[in-house]
């Protein structure tokens, strides 16, 4: 998607993950989240996410998640970090603090529930939250369009 096209601002996501994603990573091989990058690699959907930062990147429709799935260098690394953070081996609020974890889980939920291959975000919420999704994030998606992506 270029920047010409880019009716859902996008580059927002990759104008902040530019110098945080170095950090990002090595936070998630760590297994502990020291700086704030989570809702800008792990989106939650508008309202279901907590803070500044999840209202600022949150995904504001379906076809922005969708958008953002499909984005070459946005969802190429969303399915690196989820594969890290499915990794990690302890509780998610001790990786991520409290309103962080509740943020990925959202994040995950989403993308879970709209992706054409969804195996990467169910590995997230089955490994660190006992298979269960955000129930807001949930319900949003449930009352959208079924899915963007035709499948």
């Amino acid at each position: 998607m270029s920047a010409v096209d880019d009716r859902f601002d996008l580059n927002r996501f990759v104008s902040a993950q530019t110098p945080a994603w170095p950090e990002a990573v090595a936070e998630l091989k760590a297994g502990r989240r020291r700086t704030n990058w989570v809702c800008i690699v792990f989106p939650p959907y508008a309202g279901a996410g907590s803070g500044v930062l999840a209202q600022r990147f949150s995904i504001r429709s379906m076809e922005e998640a969708d958008a953002f799935l499909v984005h070459e260098l946005l969802g190429a690394r969303l399915v690196e970090a989820a594969g890290l953070a499915a990794a990690i081996p302890h509780h998610p609020r001790r990786a991520f603090g409290w309103r962080e974890a509740n943020n990925l889980r959202a994040s995950m939920t989403l993308f879970a529930g709209i992706a054409p291959e969804p195996a990467a975000y169910r590995a997230v919420l089955e490994n660190l939250f006992e298979g269960r999704g955000d129930p807001r994030t949930e319900q949003l998606v449930r009352s959208r369009v079924p899915n963007v992506s035709g499948q």
